[in-house]
C-alpha cells in the first residue's frame, strides 16, 4: 500500500510525507481490498490487524491498495497462490482487473495449489524469473542485473 499512497494523505507521518515514489511494487499475495472482506469470515491474522469495532470499515478502506490506485500509480507485479487461506486469490484478481482497467503496466503470476506463500523451490524460481523480467521489462534493474548491454 505504501507505494500506492499519494504524497498528500492522512496515513504517512508527516515525517514520510513527499519521499521518492516507487519505481514499481512487488506484490507477493497480500491483500488488495480489505472492504471486500469485511463482514465474511476473515483469517484471524486480518481480524487482528484491523479488529472489529465501529470504524472497521473506514480502516479497510483505508488500509486497501485499490483504494489508492491512480493513473500514475507504479508498474505492479502480483505473485499469488490460488489455495491461498488467508488471503483469498480473488484479492489479486481482482486487484489486476483494476490495474488493466487504469492501463496500468502490471503481471499476475498465480502459482496452482500454492497457499499463503508456501510455493515450492520450482515454483519460487519461476517467481523470481518472472519478477525480474517485469523489472528489467521497465527499466528499474540496470542492464548488467537483466543481462544486457546498454
Amino acid at each position: 500500500m505504501a507505494g500506492l499512497l499519494p504524497s498528500a494523505n492522512d496515513i504517512d507521518a508527516d515525517e514520510c510525507k513527499g519521499g521518492p515514489k516507487a519505481a514499481a511494487i512487488l506484490d507477493f499475495y497480500g491483500p488488495a481490498d480489505l472492504t471486500l472482506l469485511h463482514g465474511r469470515r476473515r483469517h484471524p491474522t486480518i481480524a487482528n490487524w484491523i479488529g472489529n469495532g465501529p470504524g472497521a470499515a473506514a480502516m479497510e478502506r483505508n488500509m486497501s491498495p485499490v483504494t489508492w490506485l491512480a493513473p500514475d500509480s507504479p508498474p505492479i507485479f502480483i505473485g499469488h497462490g490460488d489455495a491461498d487461506p488467508v488471503v483469498p486469490i480473488e484479492q489479486s484478481n481482482d486487484l489486476k482487473r483494476r490495474l488493466d482497467a487504469l492501463g496500468l503496466p502490471s503481471d499476475l503470476f498465480v502459482v496452482a495449489g500454492a497457499g499463503h506463500g508456501k510455493f515450492a523451490p520450482a515454483n519460487q524460481s519461476a517467481m523470481t524469473v518472472r519478477v525480474l523480467a517485469f523489472l528489467c521489462a521497465r527499466g528499474i534493474l540496470s542492464s548488467a542485473a537483466c543481462g544486457t548491454k546498454n
